[in-house]
This record gives C-alpha cells, sequence and structure tokens, in this order.
C-alpha cells in the first residue's frame, strides 16, 4: 500500500439567491431598489445601483483628484456593463450601492455619502428591502 494519496482539484462555488440576482438584473435594467444584506457578520444598507452607475462615480470622484484612475474607472465600466451585447448574461458577480450605512456597533450606523460600493453576491447571507436606521433616522 502506498503512502501517496491522490489528491484531487475540488472546485466549489457558495450558493446565489436567485431572487437577488433576478433583483440585481432589474437593477441593471433600471429598478430602483433601497436594500440591506447582510455578509460576513456585517450589515450594510443602501441603494441599489447598476454596475455602470458605479464605475461613473468612481471615475467622477477621482475626476479632479487623479485622472489616471478616472480614466480607468470610466473604462472599466464602458467595457464590463455599459457596451455589454444584449445576447451575453449580464454581470451577475457584484451587487453595487450608493447612500451606504454600515452597521458598526450596537445601533451605531456608519454613513457614507459619495462611496459607492461593490459586494460579492456569493458572499451575501441575507437580505431585506429597505434601509437600516436606528432612532427612526
Amino acid at each position: 500500500m502506498s503512502n501517496i494519496r491522490d489528491w484531487q482539484v475540488v472546485e466549489a462555488r457558495k450558493l446565489r439567491d436567485l431572487e437577488l440576482a433576478e433583483l440585481i438584473e432589474l437593477v441593471e435594467q433600471g429598478l430602483q431598489l433601497d436594500l440591506t444584506v447582510l455578509f460576513n457578520g456585517m450589515m450594510l444598507s443602501g441603494k441599489v445601483i447598476s454596475g455602470t452607475k458605479y464605475y461613473e462615480i468612481l471615475a467622477e470622484n477621482f475626476d479632479n483628484l487623479n485622472q489616471p484612475l478616472s480614466t480607468y474607472f470610466s473604462s472599466v465600466g464602458l467595457q464590463r456593463y455599459a457596451n455589454q451585447d444584449e445576447k451575453e448574461e449580464p454581470l451577475l458577480n457584484f451587487i453595487h450601492f450608493e447612500d451606504v450605512r454600515i452597521q458598526i456597533g450596537s445601533n451605531q450606523l456608519m454613513n457614507l455619502p459619495g462611496q459607492p460600493c461593490r459586494v460579492k453576491l456569493e458572499e451575501i447571507n441575507g437580505h431585506f428591502h429597505g434601509l437600516m436606521s436606528t432612532n427612526g433616522k
């Protein structure tokens, strides 16, 4: 009997919430949606935006600060989202947010105005519709 074990390469993927994936596809087509997601022990809340808008915001944010970075984000947005052939599957690997709120402690929210956020879809453990708030704010 040999002490050498045969190793096999196993490809594993986390499960995706199909409803959430469908909602993201609708956002890419123009739906407006406020959503709170749970992932990696955190809660994140905000307005779900298209991939195109995510890259547009990044390009605008860096326009006066770092022109090469602004150009890069603009180019990436066009390549990955704006010029997509209608016959291709939509890019549903990430969900994009703006006007983000992140829960950082018990009833404490950190607001990130003007900063878009990108989260891997397969990392999301759950979601609910609407924005989270504390003390009615």
